[in-house]
Order: C-alpha cells, then sequence, then structure tokens
C-alpha cells in the first residue's frame, strides 16, 4: 500500500495547476470533466496552464494560429531524428516523439523564443510567432515551450507517416553506404 503524506504533519505542495482525488481531477481550479472537457480547446487550456488566466477568445485564435504555423515543417533535423529513433525502435513511440522534440534547438525553434525578446525587429526577420506568443503577454523564456507543444503534433504526425509510409531506411542507407574514412591528420576542405 503506498503511503501518502499527511497534511496534519505539515506537509503540502501547493499548485495552481493540477490535482486529483479518489473522485475528482481538478485543473486551473475546474472540475475536469464537468467544466473543461468538451468546453475548452487543447489550445486555450495550453495558455492558460502557462498564463494562468483564460485566454480571451481572440487570443486563443492567435495563439491557435502560431501553434498551427509551427507545427511541421517538413524534413526537418528534428522530424528526422525521430524517424530515424522510430526505425531503431518502433516499440518506444514515446522515444522517437522525444527525440524529435530533444533535438528542437536554437537553429530550428529558438527563432520563436529569439523574435519574442527582440519584438522591434519582428518585420525583418518574418517570425511573427514569436512576436505574437509575447505580444499574448506569454513569458519569452516559455516561447520555445510553445514551438516545442507545436512541434509535438507535427513529430507524431512525422512518425504516424514514418509508419505508413517509411523513408527512416532508406535515410539510414544512405548515408552507412555513402560513408567514407577520412584519415584524421589530413585537414578539413
Amino acid at each position: 500500500m503506498t503511503s501518502h503524506p499527511d497534511r496534519s504533519l505539515g506537509l503540502s505542495f501547493p499548485t495552481s495547476l493540477g490535482t486529483s482525488t479518489a473522485d475528482e481531477i481538478r485543473l486551473l481550479g475546474q472540475d475536469l470533466t464537468a467544466d473543461l472537457m468538451g468546453k475548452v480547446s487543447f489550445g486555450e487550456l495550453a495558455f492558460w496552464l502557462v498564463a494562468l488566466r483564460r485566454p480571451t477568445p481572440s487570443e486563443t485564435r492567435v495563439f491557435e494560429a502560431v501553434l498551427v504555423a509551427l507545427a511541421d515543417h517538413g524534413f526537418t533535423p528534428t522530424a528526422i531524428a525521430a524517424r530515424l529513433t522510430y526505425l531503431s525502435a518502433p516499440d518506444s513511440l514515446q522515444g522517437a516523439l522525444a527525440a524529435g522534440l530533444l533535438g528542437g534547438g536554437s537553429r530550428f525553434l529558438g527563432v520563436t523564443e529569439d523574435c519574442g525578446i527582440y519584438l522591434h525587429d519582428v518585420l525583418e526577420r518574418h517570425s511573427a510567432a514569436g512576436a505574437a506568443l509575447a505580444d499574448l503577454g506569454l513569458p519569452v523564456e516559455l516561447l520555445r515551450g510553445f514551438a516545442l507543444l507545436a512541434r509535438a503534433a507535427g513529430t507524431l504526425g512525422q512518425i504516424a507517416e514514418e509508419r505508413r509510409r517509411p523513408i527512416g531506411m532508406d535515410a539510414y542507407l544512405t548515408i552507412d553506404r555513402n560513408a567514407v574514412y577520412v584519415d584524421p591528420s589530413v585537414a578539413a576542405d
């Protein structure tokens, strides 16, 4: 039998997000089944979880538009990483999804965060996604997280396509069959 902390011992772990008992799950102070399911979109909920305020309908439209814009950009290194991880371990969907998300860094998803920080030159950088998120009042330190949230959907789509129409083995074999040994003492071109 699992022991649970006893509040009478002075133990408490405050949260404004989610709690659960044997009878209910509450999220953001709302009953999950009665107040949220079927009434709140996933994008609206994601915004609410971070900002701790329910977005207005217009904020929800902008936020969800940004998520759609960031979901998938084709055979990016993160998509390829997810597909090759799935090729190697098809029994580990979570590993393939994580591989795709772990590769989301400053070159491919960081521009969203950078743009939020450097809002003044957004027109020159053409990264309306970061500007839109920052304009919604979301913390700039978390903007890449929203890009990852959107990219999770795209990465899952990439894995689903890999199951239907695999290219991972071809990608691997193309590189493997064309790998050539280079003497480390020879300078790179």
